[in-house]
């Protein structure tokens, strides 16, 4: 018999976690790792059983109540389950962060395997209530126990607070960091992918003639308590504690956080202080608090749409709710936050969240214009194609905003932020509920909401671009080393190319001469005089290939970086000269094209100033051949200072390439610099200063 091994901890501050079996193996798949398996399974599992019990006493409120009143049962389900996270969600960030993560998230499926079994007696009785003539006795009976299932809603989930900031914060605990937002994307729509197959399931087992309510309870603990089995063989970094672990860099806020009230309030107000602190962390929370507040109204209006414009009522509305959102929106969610999450490591946040937001709002205009269904009810056919498109948007938004704060929060600071972030859901979701729920609305009103919803995400859209510029530039700004250029990169650069030829070519009447002697490959240098702010554009206009220009770290490091990143800028340390030279050098010995303005500045007066040796210093230490370009008319169309460009014509004149010889003196360098600028005055038709 083999002796079971020693489980192995994970050393402090481990960038790649370990299983039970000590294993750092880099796995090509995330899914290969035993401990994200578990954290996934088991989140799956318990929010699988969370939106049960809730679809249990759906379908009861469906027999019990009848008309707007169904509605206003379920907006009462909701609320009474989002107090708790709205008082409880910030101050269990401290708890998260300073607690062990493994007991923690067994311990609260654990418990709640008890607790939703209270649920199955008053429901046990639904099934004997006849839609059509019901007893009046047992009617009032079954009303009379409704204040009974909120209250153990409430109890389930005080018990639930912190489950999901605690899963995102183990995270990094059970994947590396190659695989970090893959592992948030998929982590953060499994809860929606849950709730929205637990509908569906859930759709047909709480049907109410087969004493279905209470049966959907006693599944849920079961799913319960095979989910508390998961979490308690998560691996053992899950159980150390984020603020014991080494402090990572940039982590100098973290503080530890013991148990107590008063712990758990500064930690609160601690976590508060750090997203305020950084712009994009909290742009994400009300980048994400925007789209609760239009999803948790479109979950509230669903069953309006589909009772009064559908006519569906009873069991046919419970079935109709499960296979629509649970089965078609449920696998666009998945969709989305798996393709979001393999991509959102190589591509910006920028071409994801608008588009994200542009589908969610166009497949919502469509579902809520659907065309009244005739007198025997049902849906048209074409809304469930549209629900997966739905779904594929919100899967792609969550998957991304979650993939992205994971990628932001430094590590003790996880379980606040996320904490943080979930009290914005929460609030969000509570007022939305309260305001569309209850009886407070007609349904003329609920109507005319269900018509502008999908126009406010329109109206987004900019601010969805905004904040996820600013993400962009928290994520990348600090990354040393421009990037390759991948397939999209290089697409997206030869359409902006494309257009800003057109414009040019239109407005200056813009043309290249010697366009011949431009290297195709290969490293090269194009050496150009500096007359106008646009010069970047007519230079790198005049080839084909991706011109990269050097520019001082603090200005790529701007919230202008996106736009950097994009041309390819090599930042370089102003404080450094050799450091900038070495960039470049690196640069050129990976086949790069850069455009190097030899004067160093802006002309004041257009006219040729003194080369600095930079240009032709990069040449020789790179063997890379040297292009010298005038580019004539660039200062009668923007002269320093001027604001608005004149039409005035604009060519650009390739000169003949040459190389430097690694052999020359620093004397001779700078005369063949010199000659270089006398080549370019004379295609200029100037004399150098």
């Amino acid at each position: 018999m083999n002796t079971p091994e020693k489980p192995a901890a994970m050393p402090k501050g481990s960038a790649v976690p370990s299983d039970r079996s000590g294993s750092t193996q880099d796995h090509a798949s995330i899914f290969s790792y035993a401990g994200f398996r578990k954290l996934f399974f088991g989140s799956l599992c318990g929010a699988f059983a969370d939106r049960l019990y809730f679809s249990a006493l759906i379908a009861a409120a469906n027999v019990i109540y009848f008309g707007s009143a169904v509605e206003d049962k379920k907006g009462q389900i909701q609320i009474y389950a989002t107090i708790p996270l709205l008082i409880l969600y910030g101050l269990s960030g401290s708890l998260i962060d300073s607690f062990n993560r493994r007991l923690l998230l067994a311990m609260v499926h654990a418990i709640k395997v008890g607790v939703v079994l209270l649920l199955a007696a008053p429901l046990w009785r639904v099934v004997a209530l006849n839609p059509l003539a019901p007893d009046p006795a047992l009617l009032a009976y079954l009303k009379s126990q409704w204040p009974f299932c909120l209250s153990l809603v409430v109890v389930l989930n005080i018990i639930t607070v912190p489950f999901g900031p605690a899963r995102a914060a183990a995270i990094p605990d059970v994947v590396p960091e190659r695989h970090r937002s893959l592992g948030a994307s998929l982590m953060a729509t499994s809860g929606l992918v849950a709730l929205l197959l637990a509908m569906l399931v859930g759709g047909y087992v709480a049907r109410t003639n087969v004493r279905g309510p209470a049966w959907t309870v006693v599944y849920a603990s079961c799913f319960y308590l095979f989910s508390a089995v998961l979490f308690s063989r998560l691996p053992d970094a899950v159980a150390v504690p984020g603020n014991k672990r080494e402090k990572e860099k940039g982590d100098a806020d973290a503080k530890p956080a013991s148990l107590g009230a008063k712990a758990y309030i500064a930690g609160l107000w601690d976590g508060l202080s750090y997203c305020l602190r950084r712009p994009s962390i909290f742009g994400l929370i009300f980048f994400e608090t925007c789209f609760w507040t239009i999803a948790s109204a479109f979950y509230i209006l669903v069953d309006f749409h589909a009772r009064t414009v559908f006519n569906l009522q009873g069991n046919d509305l419970t079935l109709f709710s499960g296979v629509m959102v649970g089965a078609f929106a449920g696998v666009g969610l998945f969709s989305g936050a798996l393709g979001v999450g393999r991509i959102c490591g190589r591509v910006s946040p920028i071409v994801t969240y608008a588009p994200a937001f542009f589908l969610l709002a166009g497949a919502m205009y469509a579902f809520f214009h659907a065309p009244a269904a005739t007198a025997t009810g049902g849906a048209p056919g074409w809304v469930y194609p549209v629900m997966f498109l739905l779904g594929l948007g919100a899967g792609s938004l969550l998957g991304r905003v979650d993939a992205d704060v994971l990628a932001i929060a430094d590590g003790p600071m996880r379980g606040r932020v996320f904490s943080i972030k979930a009290v914005g859901f929460a609030a969000t979701l509570l007022v939305t509920i309260m305001y569309l729920s209850e009886g407070q609305l007609s349904d003329a009103e609920k109507a005319q909401i269900t018509q502008w919803m999908p126009q406010i995400l329109f109206l987004l859209l900019p601010v969805a671009l905004l904040f996820s510029w600013a993400v962009d530039t928290a994520i990348w700004s600090r990354k040393p080393e421009v990037e390759r250029s991948g397939p999209l990169h290089r697409a997206g650069f030869a359409l902006c190319r494309s257009i800003s030829w057109l414009v040019i070519k239109l407005f200056f009447r813009y043309e290249v001469k010697g366009a011949e002697n431009l290297p195709k490959t290969g490293p090269a240098i194009l050496a150009a005089n500096h007359a106008s702010f646009i010069d970047p554009i007519l230079l790198g206009c005049a080839t084909s290939r991706i011109v990269q220009y050097t520019m001082y770290a603090s200005y790529y490091r701007s919230f202008a970086h996106p736009l950097f990143r994009f041309l390819r800028c090599i930042p370089v340390d102003e404080q450094s000269t050799l450091a900038a030279l070495k960039a470049n050098v690196r640069s050129l010995q990976r086949g790069a094209c850069i455009g190097i303005f030899p004067e160093g500045h802006v002309s004041d007066d257009g006219r040729l100033q003194p080369a600095q040796g930079g240009a032709l210093f990069l040449a020789q230490r790179s063997g890379a051949p040297v292009v010298p370009v005038a580019i004539k008319g660039n200062y009668q169309a923007l002269p320093r200072g001027a604001w608005i460009p004149r039409p005035a014509k604009i060519t650009v004149i390739v000169g003949t390439p040459f190389t430097v010889d690694k052999d020359l003196s620093r004397e001779q360098v700078a005369e063949r610099a010199q000659q270089m600028m006398v080549d370019i005055a004379s295609a200029l038709g100037e004399p150098t200063k």
